[in-house]
């Protein structure tokens, strides 16, 4: 970290500790210069339980100190259709609801290039969809992001911790919706399948749909197929094998997928 973003650090460690007591109360400038912006914070826009919740699927939002932590720039269909994602978190946080995504946003000045952990603030729609072109998603199921938001750097830091969360939770939309565009970490999971190529879309099971809807690994973020096959044949992915630890974002599509960055997000039995 250089010096600049290491003194905003020490700054934003005494504004959070300064504001923990208020975690719905939307962030204010107390003493002339809150680190992490006047904005409100992630978690305070997707938690349904929060005043700050917004109320209608077309509100304009303005978060401030959220850390930047992935941009999807892998084509997994070959068709440009499947890039482009940034994932954010809060600062600092691995808490639920503290994760979101962002569709088509514009970055001011149009060369701002964030990096892993740099600290963003953005204004633009919350944008809860029941339908994406012709998929039509069940009742009460709504896919969720910041739509078309202007995004400015704030400092930079670090990308916040993954979440250790209980891969169950994924099997439900409301119970997985807490984690949704967050970095997590899950353990011990054995797969329900081996990869299963789809128009490019690779995935297998993590989960069975006794519960619920499946869980899969998937390929959003990097070329996962390719990856597996380049490991020798005890630490390839297939149908009973279990992953010690795997780290990524959860996407959600009709259900909840879990995207390593990287092979290194992957630890396999």
């Amino acid at each position: 970290m250089n010096l600049r973003g290491l003194k905003a650090w020490s700054l934003v460690l005494a504004s959070l500790g300064a504001c923990s007591s208020q975690p719905n109360d939307q962030a204010t400038d107390a003493g002339g210069g809150d680190p992490l912006g006047t904005g409100l914070r992630i978690k305070q826009v997707m938690d349904p339980t929060s005043k700050a919740h917004p109320l209608t699927t077309t509100a304009t939002v303005n978060i401030s100190g959220a850390s930047f932590v992935w941009l999807d720039t892998y084509d997994e269909t070959h068709d440009g259709k499947s890039i482009g994602t940034v994932y954010l978190q809060d600062v600092g946080s691995n808490a639920a609801y503290s994760g979101a995504s962002l569709y088509e946003p514009t970055y001011i000045p149009s060369n701002l290039k964030p990096a892993p952990g740099d600290v963003l603030d953005l204004s633009g729609e919350y944008d809860a969809q029941a339908n994406i072109g012709a998929a039509t998603f069940p009742p009460g199921e709504l896919l969720i992001q910041i739509s078309k938001p202007d995004v400015t750097f704030r400092f930079e830091y670090l990308v916040p911790p993954p979440a250790p969360i209980n891969i169950q939770d994924l099997n439900n939309y409301t119970t997985g919706l807490q984690w949704s565009s967050m970095l997590v970490t899950v353990t011990n999971v054995t797969l329900g399948s081996g990869l299963q190529n789809v128009g490019g879309r690779v995935t297998a099971y993590l989960t069975s749909t006794i519960s619920g809807s499946a869980v899969e690994i998937s390929n959003e973020l990097f070329d996962l197929a390719t990856w597996n096959s380049q490991q020798p044949a005890s630490g390839q992915l297939a149908q009973g094998k279990t992953i010690k630890s795997l780290t990524g974002l959860v996407t959600w599509f009709d259900e909840y997928h879990i995207a390593p960055r990287s092979g290194a997000d992957l630890v396999i039995e």
